[in-house]
C-alpha cells in the first residue's frame, strides 16, 4: 500500500514539474485577495466562485494519521466496523488524494469531487493490521454567489454526497448525503474572512452532521498567500455525541495567472479529530 502511495506522489510530482517547467510570467496576477484565492476544507462550501465561463481543476494528496480513531476516512464513527471486526481500532494511519473540477456559471459554480482513499494501516487492539484502497464518495456541489456590498458576499449552495465507496471498509457512508449550506466572505485589499454553516442529511443509518468553519487569507503579494481554516463536524449519533475540530493552515504559490501550487497541514483541536495530516494540490485554472 505504501508503493501505491508513494508512485501516486511520483505521478503528481511528474505533473507539477512538467506545469513548473512550461510556466511563464502572467501581469494578471495580483497583489489583492480574488475569488481565484480558494480554501482547502471548505472549498465547496465558501463565498466564492470561479467565474463565468472559468474552470478550476485541483489534483491534490492529505496524508492522515489518528491514535485511537473515533470516525474514519470516510468522515463517519468507527463503532460498527470495531463491532463487526471484534476488536477496538488503536491506530488509522493514511490518506485521499481528490480530483476536484469546478466550472462559473455567471454568478454560480459547479463542481465535483473524486477521491481515492487509502487506508495504509488500521491497527487494532487484537493485533491485526487491514489495509484498503478504493474509491471513496463522489461529491457533487453547486452554489450561488450574491453580492451584499462591493467587499462582501454570501452564498447559498448545497453538496451532494453519492455513496460510490464501501462501507464495510470505511471508504464511503453507504448513504446519499445532502448538505445545504450558506456562507458569507468579506475581501479587501490583501486580506479575506469568511465563514459558513451547513447541515448534513443522510438518507440512511449514518447520523446527520452539522457543519460549520471560519476562513481567513492573508496574500503577501502576487506570488504568495497564507490561508487558515477552522473546519468543525457535530455529529448526532445513537448514544454518542462528536464533536471534530480541526485546523487546516495552508500556503498558495502562484506561479503563474493559471497555476498553483498548494502545500497544506492539518491538526486536530479536538480529541475525536484526526491528530494531523500533510499534504499538497496543484491547481490548473483557466
Amino acid at each position: 500500500m505504501m508503493g501505491v502511495a508513494r508512485r501516486s506522489l511520483f505521478v503528481i510530482a511528474l505533473i507539477a514539474a512538467a506545469a513548473v517547467a512550461s510556466a511563464q510570467e502572467n501581469t494578471k496576477v495580483t497583489s489583492s485577495v480574488t475569488d481565484l484565492d480558494r480554501m482547502w476544507d471548505n472549498f465547496n462550501r465558501e463565498a466564492a466562485t470561479v467565474g463565468d465561463g472559468r474552470f478550476w481543476v485541483e489534483l491534490r494528496g492529505l496524508k492522515l494519521n489518528k491514535n485511537d480513531p473515533k470516525i474514519g476516512l470516510n468522515g463517519y464513527p468507527v463503532k460498527d466496523f470495531e463491532r463487526k471486526n471484534g476488536s477496538e481500532l488503536t491506530e488509522l494511519d493514511g490518506g485521499r488524494f481528490d480530483l476536484i473540477g469546478a466550472y462559473g456559471l455567471g454568478n454560480a459554480e459547479l463542481g465535483i469531487g473524486l477521491p481515492l482513499v487509502l487506508q495504509e494501516s488500521l491497527n487494532f487492539a487484537n493485533g491485526e493490521d487491514q489495509e484498503h484502497a478504493s474509491f471513496g464518495d463522489m461529491t457533487l456541489y453547486g452554489k450561488f454567489k450574491l453580492e451584499l456590498s462591493e467587499n462582501w458576499a454570501w452564498a447559498p449552495g448545497l453538496e451532494m454526497s453519492i455513496p460510490t465507496g464501501r462501507e464495510s471498509v470505511m471508504l464511503g457512508s453507504g448513504d446519499l448525503g445532502l448538505n445545504p449550506f450558506v456562507s458569507t466572505r468579506y475581501q479587501e485589499g490583501r486580506l479575506a474572512i469568511g465563514a459558513h454553516l451547513g447541515f448534513l442529511l443522510n438518507t440512511g443509518s449514518q447520523p446527520s452532521v452539522f457543519n460549520w468553519s471560519v476562513q481567513g487569507i492573508a496574500r503577501a503579494n502576487s506570488r504568495f498567500a497564507l490561508r487558515t481554516e477552522v473546519t468543525g463536524q457535530l455529529y448526532n449519533a445513537v448514544g454518542n455525541t462528536f464533536n471534530i475540530i480541526s485546523v487546516y493552515p495552508g500556503i498558495d504559490f502562484n506561479l503563474t495567472e493559471n497555476f498553483i501550487i498548494r502545500p497544506e497541514g492539518m491538526a486536530g483541536l479536538a480529541y475525536q479529530a484526526f491528530d494531523w495530516g500533510i499534504g499538497i494540490g496543484f491547481v490548473f485554472t483557466m
